[in-house]
């Protein structure tokens, strides 16, 4: 099947699915739509996820949308599209606020982290921004002001001017929440000064209607004057007032021009912006939360007006919406009192107060019973801690033993270093004897060789006659000569050859003349080679095994320590810390 042919079919499946008003129909058209895509790759396959992502939207069928969503994710993955995985991921996010079900939204943080990493700030800013609103609807505004501050110094820190702007709605708006109006003032500003600089979004517009809100509440109004222009400029030009989508942008520019022109005296004005606030309000279906905020609006313009009557009915008529909201009933219940007493009716401000008294005792009993409940929370929150009380004890039992454990190992370390370090003095005590001794023989003209490696004159040689002298001094040369004794395969075969004369022999002259085989000279020889290449090298030892002859660096391990009482490892531990050995020579 073509391509051009596979999108027909598509389309076709459609226009079926739109026409056909049944849910039966609709869905087998989207089943039928799946059979098509193993034939799908690229572009037409994520249109086609897109499509049907949708359908099942339309259905309000929420797991079977986020199910495809999760699947359209895993395609886009496959792709390594970058790109297509982070639209993806937000039209998973959108899917979950859309129902209602961000509780169970548990990709949050990765999408978050997505986003980050790969630095697709708007969405990473966005989202952020919506998870603090989750947070304030969950009753954790407190937290989610440390979040929002939080994620203002990570702009800041990253200098990104779309972060610095979000995060100080954010503050803001939860400092809106918290009654503190000067800080909502002061960051709905910079929210608004940061945000403008940046593509359009609809934060921005929360922002201008947070801080046109503050600025009139707090007699700032020429300054709400100059932000309701500039809002409504932005309005204006990419909100049309007709098309149904921006109705909740333009009724809350509404709202708050009507408060600043009610507060400014200025009715006329007010009662325009009113009736087009009541006007968007209905082309939003008028839910309870609208009319709440159009019939408060509507009562503070007739309470400063002077009209009292209307102002008592338009509280009436508040008290619909609000019902079951004791806190926001007893404000009401109070407002209604005041303005009965300013238009001269005692009877309705005695009436008032009365059912205020009495919703005020309802309320308290409420709350009482809210507390019970806490106190009973307590109660078992703190009985399971008592349960738990024991097993914690054992854990801080065995901590302590631990801790015992730790001390030991820890003093037997320790005694160890101070062992090492002692050997390692002796060991460099004795090179500085042999340096001076190396002096006072060159001083008396004492002929002796001059390398640096073990010396055959330090036996007892008494007993040994010339030729056993010259022999083993010729094998001394024969090892020495370009460090035949670092080869590992050097033995006693090639060594009688090398030097003319038979193993017995040889044997017995290394006993006479240096009381050793010489196969001890050699590892002697070796051992020297490997301590000098530990002080001046920073090979692996492994390695300086090998350099120094030997074939396994566990037989190098095993003689080093035999002959210094030290391993290898501590001993370049010891040269390592630069201790001033040479001091300590002298004591």
């Amino acid at each position: 099947m073509c391509l051009s042919a596979k999108f027909i079919l598509i389309y076709c499946f459609f226009a079926a699915l739109l026409a056909a008003p049944a849910a039966a129909q609709t869905q087998t058209a989207v089943d039928s739509l799946r059979a098509l895509f193993p034939s799908l790759e690229g572009q037409a396959k994520h249109d086609t996820y897109k499509q049907q992502t949708a359908a099942y939207g339309n259905m309000q069928d929420f797991d079977k949308q986020v199910a495809c969503c999760e699947e359209w994710l895993r395609y886009a993955r496959s792709q390594d599209d970058i790109g297509k995985e982070s639209l993806i991921r937000e039209e998973r996010r959108r899917i979950y606020l859309h129902h209602n079900r961000w509780s169970e939204y548990a990709s949050n943080e990765e999408d978050m982290d997505f986003w980050r990493e790969h630095e697709y700030w708007d969405k990473y800013f966005y989202g952020h921004t919506a998870h603090l609103q989750m947070m304030i609807l969950g009753g954790e505004t407190e937290k989610a002001l440390a979040e929002a501050h939080k994620q203002y110094d990570f702009a800041k820190s990253r200098n990104l001017n779309l972060g610095m702007g979000t995060a100080a709605y954010s503050i803001g708006y939860i400092s809106l929440q918290l009654g503190q109006s000067e800080a909502t003032l002061t960051h709905s500003r910079e929210a608004v000064d940061r945000l403008k600089k940046e593509e359009l979004n609809p934060i921005l517009l929360e922002a201008y209607y947070a801080l046109c809100q503050m600025a009139t509440a707090t007699g700032h109004t020429d300054e709400a004057k100059v932000r309701l222009e500039e809002w409504k400029a932005i309005l204006v030009k990419n909100y049309p007032e007709q098309e149904a989508a921006n109705t909740t942008s333009w009724f809350n520019y509404s709202i708050d021009a009507s408060m600043l022109y009610t507060y400014l005296s200025q009715f006329e004005q007010a009662e325009k912006y009113l009736r087009d606030a009541e006007k968007f309000a209905l082309m939003m279906g008028n839910p309870p939360t609208i009319q709440y905020i159009v019939l408060s609006a509507w009562s503070e313009y007739y309470k400063l007006k002077g009209d009292y009557p209307n102002a008592l009915k338009t509280l009436d008529a508040i008290a619909v919406p609000i019902a079951g909201n004791g806190a926001a009933l007893m404000q009401l219940l109070q407002e209604k009192a005041e303005i009965a007493g300013k238009a001269g009716m005692p009877e309705l401000e005695a009436q008032t107060y009365k059912e205020l008294y009495h919703l005020a005792d309802s309320v308290q009993k409420v709350q009482m019973t809210a507390q019970l409940d806490e106190l009973r929370t307590v109660y078992e929150v703190d009985k399971h801690i008592l349960e738990k009380e024991r097993n914690r004890n054992y854990f801080i039992f065995a901590a302590i033993a631990c801790i015992l454990v730790l001390s030991g190992w820890i003093f037997h370390s320790r005694q160890m270093r101070r062992k090492n370090r002692g050997l390692y003095r002796q060991i460099k005590k004795q090179d500085r004897l042999a340096e001076e001794i190396e002096q006072m023989r060159q001083r008396y003209a004492i002929p002796v060789e001059t390398d640096n490696y073990p010396s055959l004159q330090n036996a007892d040689n008494k007993n040994a006659d010339e030729q056993q002298l010259q022999l083993s001094a010729r094998l001394r040369e024969y090892l020495l000569a370009d460090k035949h004794f670092t080869n590992h395969d050097v033995d006693m075969s090639e060594l009688t050859t090398a030097l003319g004369t038979n193993r017995t022999y040889l044997f017995e002259a290394m006993k006479a003349v240096a009381g050793q085989t010489p196969q001890d000279y050699i590892n002697a020889l070796r051992l020297e080679e490997a301590k000098r290449l530990l002080d001046t090298t920073d090979e692996l030892i492994e390695n300086i095994a090998e350099m120094s002859g030997y074939k396994t660096s566990r037989t190098f391990y095993r003689l080093f320590r035999e002959r210094y009482n030290i391993s290898p490892a501590e001993y370049r531990k010891m040269a390592g810390e630069k201790m001033s050995v040479s001091q300590d020579i002298y004591l």
